[in-house]
């Protein structure tokens, strides 16, 4: 089980109430309830078109919320939250010293801070992307598939390195990933999805040790 930062009270972070969401008339979320405290990562899994992409979407703002409630921090979030969920604008200067801080958290991108973005690897831009997302101080991260595209040292670096660095600094992190087992290695928390319901919940090592984590992706329901 990753390790996370002290217990912040009742600061729930990240909270989904039975959220339901699709396009047009096809209903693609169907009531999913899920909690991601503050500190903490909540891995999205299951197989394809289950609903994962399109929660996320929900809860960033990018669709509407049909039914439920997406909160954080206790709060509903405004369209503006949703757009800009937990950043903040920092003051001239702030920046240097946060910048500093942040390639400290990072030595890949620390040897190569005078490099021109373009020049960089796919996972090194994925982890600048994920920087620059630290650089706000988020209250909550959504990240859809991070690893896509990477290749398999590159993916374990983002999410064994990036992804709990998120966490660390205190923001509630919703993960959708495809590659499960190493999703699963560094959340708390899992959500299998399946045909836009949750399947199974729990905590992502008991998960993981399920002997029908392969059926489930197969989509079939819980035996």
């Amino acid at each position: 089980m990753p390790t996370s930062p002290a217990d912040r009270g009742d600061d729930r972070g990240l909270v989904l109430a039975d959220v339901r969401a699709g396009y047009g008339a096809n209903l693609v979320v169907r009531g999913v309830s899920a909690t991601v405290p503050a500190g903490q990562i909540a891995a999205v899994v299951g197989p394809n078109g289950s609903g994962k992409s399109t929660l996320l979407k929900a809860v960033a703002g990018a669709i509407a919320v049909r039914a439920g409630e997406v909160t954080l921090d206790f709060r509903s979030l405004t369209v503006r939250e949703n757009l800009e969920i937990g950043g903040y604008l920092l003051r001239r200067r702030e920046v240097r010293a946060e910048v500093d801080r942040i390639l400290a958290r990072f030595p890949a991108l620390a040897r190569r801070r005078s490099t021109v973005a373009g020049d960089l690897s796919g996972g090194e831009r994925r982890m600048l992307a994920v920087a620059r997302t630290l650089l706000g101080r988020p209250s909550a991260v959504l990240l859809d598939e991070p690893s896509a595209g990477l290749s398999p040292a590159a993916s374990a670096e983002l999410l064994t390195g990036t992804v709990p660095a998120l966490a660390a600094q205190g923001a509630a992190v919703l993960l959708v990933e495809q590659r499960v087992r190493q999703a699963l290695a560094v959340a708390h928390h899992a959500y299998v999805l399946v045909a836009g319901t949750v399947a199974v919940a729990g905590p992502a090592a008991e998960v993981a040790a399920r002997p029908d984590i392969g059926t489930l992706f197969l989509g079939a329901g819980p035996g």
